[in-house]
C-alpha cells in the first residue's frame, strides 16, 4: 500500500500527537512476559470525551479502550512533568507550542467507533494524560472540543503485564509479522530498529481503497466507514514494545504501516 497524508493523518493524528510531544519519548524496555494477575482500567471515548478514573495504580496497568461513539477516535498518550496539568497542555495546543514537559509514550492511533482494544504498559507514578487529534466534521481537532483526559498514577500494583501469544517486529527494513488466526489476541510491537517505529494498523471494507477512506474523511465521516481501524501503536523508541489486545476477523486482510520510515506488511487472516 503507498503512503497517502488522509491515512498516515488517521493513524498517526495530527501535530501534538508526536512532534508537539517530543516523538516517540523516553525508551521503554521491552516488558515483562510473566503471567499473573492484571490491573485493568476501563476507558470509554465518545464524541469528545473520555470517561475513566481519575487516579490508578501504578506497575503494570492494562487500559481497555472503548470507542462508544460514531466517529473514529484515538488515545494519544503523554506523561506530564511534575506540576504541569491538562489545563497546561490545552493552554500550549491553543498556542501551538511544543512543550518539553509533555513527553509521547505512543497511544492508539485510531480505534474505529463501536470498537474496543487494550493495551498493556509499565506506568511509573506521576501525571499522564489522553487526549485525540482526529478531526471533527467541523474540521477541527477533537481536542479543540474538550477530548482530553488526565489521570493520576499513584504506588505500584503486584500486577503483570500480559502474555503475548503474536509478536509483530519492526525493524529499519521492514516489518516481520506472523501467521494469526481469526479472534482476539494479545499482540506485542516490538522495535528492533535504530529508530522510532509505529505500527498502525487499517483494514479496507471489499472494494474499498485508500480514495474512499479520503472522501469519507473529507466528508465528515458520513456513510459507512470503507475502512476498520482495530487498534495500533503510534511510533515507539528503539529496543521497546508495547502490547496490545486486538481482535483479527477472518477473511479480513490486515496492513500494518510506518508512514514516517515506508515501511508496510499485509496479512489475509485465514
Amino acid at each position: 500500500m503507498r503512503r497517502t497524508t488522509v491515512l498516515a493523518l488517521m493513524t498517526t493524528g495530527i501535530m501534538f500527537a508526536g512532534a508537539a510531544c517530543g516523538q516517540s519519548g523516553s525508551p521503554q524496555s521491552q516488558p515483562s512476559r510473566d503471567q499473573g494477575p492484571q490491573r485493568n482500567v476501563i476507558v470509554d471515548a465518545t464524541e469528545y470525551s473520555y470517561a475513566m478514573p481519575e487516579e490508578v495504580t501504578g506497575g503494570a496497568v492494562t487500559f481497555e479502550l472503548s470507542n462508544t461513539g460514531q466517529q473514529p477516535h484515538e488515545f494519544a498518550f503523554v506523561r506530564l512533568d511534575e506540576g504541569k496539568t491538562v489545563e497546561d497542555l490545552m493552554s500550549a495546543f491553543k498556542q501551538r507550542r511544543q512543550p518539553k514537559w509533555a513527553h509521547d509514550l505512543a497511544g492508539v492511533g485510531v480505534l474505529s467507533a463501536q470498537s474496543t482494544a487494550a493495551m498493556s504498559r509499565e506506568l511509573e507514578e506521576g501525571s499522564y494524560a489522553f487526549f485525540c487529534f482526529l478531526p471533527s466534521p467541523d474540521g477541527q481537532p477533537h481536542i479543540a472540543h474538550g477530548m482530553i483526559q488526565g489521570f493520576e498514577v499513584t504506588g505500584t500494583s503486584d500486577a503483570k503485564l500480559p502474555t503475548p501469544d503474536a509478536v509483530v517486529t519492526a525493524t529499519d527494513e521492514g516489518f516481520e509479522v506472523p501467521d494469526i488466526s481469526a479472534g482476539t489476541h494479545a499482540v506485542e510491537f516490538r522495535n528492533e530498529g535504530t529508530k522510532p517505529h509505529e505500527f498502525a494498523v487499517v483494514s479496507f471494507e471489499p472494494g474499498k481503497g485508500e480514495r474512499d477512506l479520503g472522501r469519507w474523511f473529507n466528508r465528515g465521516y458520513e456513510g459507512d466507514a470503507p475502512a476498520l481501524f482495530p487498534g495500533g501503536i503510534q511510533a515507539i523508541a528503539p529496543g521497546s514494545s508495547v502490547i496490545m489486545e486486538l481482535e483479527f476477523v477472518s477473511g479480513r486482510t490486515y496492513t500494518f504501516e510506518d508512514f514516517e520510515n515506508r515501511l508496510s506488511a499485509e496479512i489475509t487472516i485465514p
